[in-house]
């Protein structure tokens, strides 16, 4: 699939987070499942980026990917 945006006041943003799975499904690449990036801790560099990015875009779409969100660790 390619997603495109004809919507100059829209940026596209995907952030992968984390690659703590317990999963191995047949669809997800390695890389995505590897276990070496925990989930973050700390998401105040998460939430500055779409910060700034808000500045200068009126819609942003975003997705956050990564790792299974059952097996985070909450602080």
């Amino acid at each position: 699939m390619h997603i495109t945006n004809e919507n100059l006041d829209c940026c596209l943003i995907t952030l992968f987070v984390s690659d703590v799975c317990n999963y191995k499904c047949s669809y997800c690449d390695e890389e995505h499942n590897g276990g070496m990036n925990p989930w973050p801790k700390d998401w105040t560099p998460y939430i500055d980026f779409i910060n700034s990015v808000k500045k200068e875009n009126k819609y942003i779409y975003l997705e956050i990917l990564g790792g299974e969100p059952s097996v985070c660790k909450q602080n």
